[in-house]
């Protein structure tokens, strides 16, 4: 019986970084290089992620594959039901897995701790998980950019490591079922940038930061 995946430490593939946070502020910081990032491959030929994927199931489940497409849609009773399927079929990630989320969670400095009652959608990359967080003027609208980096360190909740999706896109998703307790550690602002709204009509300057999180 499978245990863990395996470590998937990316900076192994980004040697030129120390750190995560270093990776992500460049990725913050340089458009180009994020984009270039984002449309990197050498994840795909990195061994642990390669043994990784090999322990998930052959066909993506049906409630998985839509809710990929449709999680801002999904009510309750399809919410509970991708987590059970995350339950079943999933795997516990390997002690320190760092993984990346692009958007907004309830959690700050003043609330230090956060338990999902809902399946949370991360990335193994920084940039898809930046590219998130401003799809659908999503960070436009909060007035903000944030990009998490979660590192696991007490491993409890099963998780789904997606393939390519049909369109043949490639999120390097890593989906959790409900009940990840997240810890709130820091949180620093890398640059401003200014964002567009869906048809460009409008403007707005605002953060880039980086807040990073821990399951422990």
């Amino acid at each position: 019986m499978i245990s863990n995946l395996p470590l998937i430490d990316i900076l192994q593939v980004r040697p030129e970084f120390e750190t995560y946070v270093e990776l992500t502020e460049k990725i913050l910081n340089d458009h180009d290089y994020a984009a270039s990032e984002s449309n990197n491959t050498d994840l795909d030929n990195f061994e642990p992620y390669i043994n990784a994927r090999r322990l998930m199931v052959d066909e993506v489940p049906e409630i998985l594959e839509w809710y990929q497409s449709n999680y801002s849609l999904c009510k309750s009773k399809e919410l509970e039901s991708v987590s059970q399927t995350i339950d079943k079929i999933g795997v516990k990630p390997a002690v320190g897995q760092i993984v990346f989320h692009g958007g907004t969670l309830p959690i700050d400095s003043e609330t230090s701790s956060f338990t999902t009652t809902r399946p949370l959608s991360t990335s193994l990359s920084p940039a898809k998980a930046r590219n998130n967080a401003l799809d659908r003027q999503k960070a436009f609208d909060r007035g903000e950019l944030n990009i998490y980096i979660i590192e696991i360190l007490k491993p409890d909740t099963n998780i789904f490591l997606f393939p390519y999706t049909k369109d043949g896109y490639d999120e390097k998703e890593v989906l959790f079922a409900a009940g990840l307790e997240l810890k709130y550690i820091e949180k620093s602002e890398v640059t401003k940038v200014t964002v567009y709204n869906c048809d460009a009509t409008n403007t707005k300057e605002i953060p880039f930061n980086i807040i990073t999180l821990k399951v422990q």
